[in-house]
Parts: C-alpha cells; sequence; structure tokens
C-alpha cells in the first residue's frame, strides 16, 4: 500500500514538474515573440 502511494506521489511530482517546464517554456516564447514584435 505504502509503495503504491509513494509511486502515485512521484507520478503527481512527475506532472507537476511536466506543467512547469511546458509554462515556463510557453512564458518564454511569448516575451520571445513579443520581443520580435516591438522590433519590427
Amino acid at each position: 500500500m505504502a509503495a503504491s502511494k509513494e509511486l502515485g506521489g512521484g507520478g503527481r511530482a512527475l506532472v507537476d514538474v511536466y506543467r512547469y517546464c511546458s509554462a515556463r517554456k510557453a512564458i518564454i516564447e511569448l516575451s520571445y515573440i513579443s520581443l520580435k514584435v516591438k522590433l519590427f
């Protein structure tokens, strides 16, 4: 029971990390696009 609980927590942490990384990537892409718009 404890092992499956730990696995579930690890899976949740992995999903959180993935969401955090994709959110950061989106923010970076948006700022890059706005920078290009300002330059041109």
